[in-house]
């Protein structure tokens, strides 16, 4: 197929549902603290910018071993990602969809690399992705659009559309110049999304393939 479009996706709050997960790993680590546990709403504002970024808020900045928290927060949810985490519904007809199109499908995102590709391939098996992409020593963190950049230096797609549910996406995509699609079943409101200004913005996935005019496929 010639004239591929390039669809990279957000995983945290995009793909998968993975707020539980990165919750009851924090509040293990405020436990091992002695101090109180937060809701689950108060995560939900501060997924996608990272995990240091995430045990920091947390902990505030009077807390004076927040590396160690993070340590353990990483060991803590390196083991239970998988727990509570699912995918969005519809969202692996969508990744079908997209795969079986011939055009790329992509995930970027702030979660570190080993982890990125362990939870795609546990809720999407049978899903064929052209790349996943987390933070690594190579691979800076969104909004920093220079690994988005090189996704698209490397597959040099006609159309490149960058899809989020957070802020930080979509200033990763108007950083790189492309496309910048806001979902709204994720953990931002869309009166924070559209500050942003976003190209398109969707509440479900059926009108997201729609407007794509990608054919329906169903994943083995």
């Amino acid at each position: 197929m010639e004239n591929k479009r390039l669809f990279v996706f957000d995983l945290d709050g995009t793909i998968v549902d993975t707020v539980e997960d990165i919750a009851a790993s924090m509040n293990a680590v405020l436990n091992f603290y002695g101090l109180p546990t937060k809701p689950l709403e108060h995560y939900r504002k501060l997924v996608g910018n990272g995990t240091l970024n995430m045990v920091t808020k947390t902990l505030g900045d009077e807390f004076d071993a927040v590396e160690e928290a993070h340590f353990l927060f990483e060991l803590n949810y390196k083991e239970n990602c998988l727990v509570r985490s699912k995918p969005y519904p519809g969202i692996a007809v969508a990744m079908a969809s997209i795969a079986s199109s011939g055009d790329y499908l992509a995930v970027l995102t702030n979660k570190i690399q080993p982890l990125a590709q362990k939870i795609v391939a546990a809720m999407f098996p049978n899903i064929s992705f052209d790349a996943i992409v987390g933070l690594s020593p190579e691979n800076k963190a969104k909004p920093n659009p220079d690994t988005l950049i090189r996704l698209i230096n490397q597959f040099k797609p006609v159309e490149c559309f960058m899809i989020g549910d957070t802020i930080v996406d979509l200033q990763t995509a108007h950083n790189a110049g492309v496309n910048s699609i806001a979902v709204l079943w994720g953990y931002s409101s869309s009166k924070e999304l559209q500050t942003m200004n976003p190209g398109r913005v969707f509440s479900d996935v059926d009108s997201m393939l729609l407007s794509f005019g990608l054919e329906v496929v169903v994943p083995a």
